[in-house]
């Protein structure tokens, strides 16, 4: 487990929010469809805006997850119809588009963009269709010298066959943004035991831990896959 300062060392900066959010009752819905966060979970016994990493996590390495939460199929209308009504109106989204790929392959710098320009330009509505998908993304960063653990809801669509004459890829918009507390260890910097000249242990300090970046949709899907 990560201490608080090896956290503020290699985090990301946040993206500012983007104030997404469901209304209550919608978001419980969802929230059936989700497996539960991966780098955080609420705080034993506290509040749920308050939530810590598993004690046996390296947020350093990883500190982005993606869960498919759904496909939209006409079983599913009890949940499209009152998304839809929400999405409804003079509302803008974030939104990113991939051209290749899945949304799986999504990258941090992504959503970042996409809130970014969302402050700046217009975006299209979204409408939940046949087909489309929900997507949550974890993210772990800071803002300024606070750790946060950030959800994010995608909902997720493919170009239409008919129009882009099958090619790949997505257009995804953030429909709900949650942010939580994230509590870490405030105690020094983890220690290495290696042997000393006299063949006793010895203490020496654990060398900074650097974020891996991968950009590479082969290769992140490998390194997601290992966890």
């Amino acid at each position: 487990m990560n201490t608080r300062q090896e956290l503020l060392a290699c985090v990301r900066n946040l993206p500012l929010e983007s104030g997404k959010t469901l209304s209550p009752d919608l978001w419980k819905s969802v929230r059936v469809y989700w497996r539960g966060p991966v780098l955080a979970h609420p705080r034993a016994g506290g509040d749920d805006a308050i939530h810590e990493p598993p004690t046996d996590s390296d947020l350093c390495l990883r500190y982005i997850a993606r869960q498919k939460l759904l496909e939209f199929t006409p079983d599913d209308g009890p949940l499209m119809a009152p998304l839809n009504a929400e999405l409804a109106g003079d509302r803008q989204y974030p939104a990113i588009s991939g051209r290749c790929g899945a949304f799986a392959n999504v990258v941090y710098g992504a959503i970042e963009a996409a809130i970014s320009a969302y402050r700046a330009e217009r975006a299209a509505h979204p409408q939940a269709r046949l087909g489309d998908e929900l997507w949550a993304i974890e993210v772990v960063g800071r803002h300024g010298q606070e750790l946060q653990h950030v959800l994010y809801l995608w909902l997720v669509q493919r170009p239409d066959e008919a129009s882009h004459r099958g090619a790949g890829g997505y257009r995804a918009w953030l429909v709900h943004e949650t942010r939580h507390a994230l509590l870490a260890s405030g105690l020094p910097p983890r220690v290495h035991r290696s042997p000393a000249s006299d063949g006793r242990a010895a203490d020496s300090p654990l060398l900074p831990v650097m974020p891996i970046r991968i950009t590479d949709p082969v290769l992140g899907d490998a390194f997601l896959d290992a966890y």
